[in-house]
């Protein structure tokens, strides 16, 4: 599976340029290529998490990274913002993905409260929301829900700095991946918990392909941002700043084993920090958002070879 041709602002070395444009405190100026959107709202400049609908293959979830309010935010695939969720009895400490599942019937939300810049929290948090089946208009107060089920997480070596998360509902687990260790580290926890707090099994290591080694920030575009496993339960995305890495699960194999080979890797748009990803309801594209006020939004063809 890989992208289909892409435009010419998505080749590997323009995303890498960009990025390094942008870590170095330039804006990106271009105009929007085919497949790309602004959310038309400016309640969203932190995209950090990003996850399909269960209820509308036209609707995406997405959050804003710590210091917002505990509030989802519903958007068409076009970037049409649809309205608000606020999430009562949560904290936004430090929101960084999002997803989604079929929780025995339930559509349900997956918020992952699991940052760590600074590798201090002893615990992390995940909420599981249910997804409503209206949202209303933007411009009002939305809709305000509680967490059906709350979950502290502890890493076993210690805290973790953790931006990705994506439930495997075939295998029951909810898998998370660190961000600013040298290889990523891979760990899994009950997607159905039986307790309020568990300790993260931990998997391993995993080797995301690295950037070039002449590149002036290595570590800042390797760091994985967001992950996500689509829909028919085969394939696994990771995103860094600026590319994606698609993984395969051949028959009977799980994820930690398939996390072991080399994925299919291709560059994504030049953003300005790309936190996000989540496949299309119907598995044939993928979606990645970014930081930046309006939001970015882009859809990504695949198509399988």
């Amino acid at each position: 599976m890989f992208p289909r041709p892409p435009s010419p602002g998505r080749s590997l070395a323009a995303s890498i340029l960009a990025a390094a444009t942008l870590l170095a405190g330039c804006s990106d100026p271009r105009p929007l290529a085919p497949g790309e959107y602004r959310l038309d709202s400016r309640a969203v400049d932190e995209s950090s998490g990003l996850a399909r609908s269960q209820r509308d293959p036209q609707r995406l979830w997405t959050l804003n990274d710590s210091g917002d309010d505990p509030v989802l935010y519903a958007l068409d695939t076009r970037g049409h913002a649809l309205g608000r969720l606020r999430i009562a009895g949560a904290a936004n400490e430090d929101w960084e993905d999002l997803a989604s599942y079929d929780d025995h019937g339930t559509p349900t939300l997956l918020v992952a409260d699991v940052g760590g810049n600074i590798r201090r929290r002893p615990f992390v948090t995940l909420y599981w929301i249910e997804e409503p089946d209206s949202i209303p208009a933007p411009g009002t107060t939305g809709r305000t829900t509680v967490p059906y089920r709350t979950l502290r997480v502890r890493f076993p070596d210690g805290p973790r700095d953790c931006e990705a998360v994506a439930v495997d509902v075939a295998a029951g687990r909810i898998y998370l991946l660190s961000k600013r260790d040298p290889l990523p580290r891979l760990y899994a926890v009950p997607l159905d918990p039986q307790s309020e707090s568990v300790t993260a099994e931990a998997l391993g290591e995993i080797r995301i392909p690295r950037a070039p080694a002449h590149h002036p920030h290595p570590e800042y575009i390797d760091w994985i941002s967001a992950m996500d496993i689509s829909p028919d339960g085969r394939s696994l995305v990771a995103v860094s700043l600026t590319q994606a890495h698609v993984y395969r699960r051949r028959h009977r194999e799980s994820w930690p084993q398939a996390l072991r080979r080399a994925p299919t890797s291709f560059g994504l748009p030049p953003f300005e920090q790309i936190e996000a990803v989540t496949w299309a309801a119907d598995g044939r594209a993928i979606y990645v958002s970014s930081e930046g006020r309006p939001m970015p939004l882009a859809r990504i063809e695949l198509r399988h070879p």
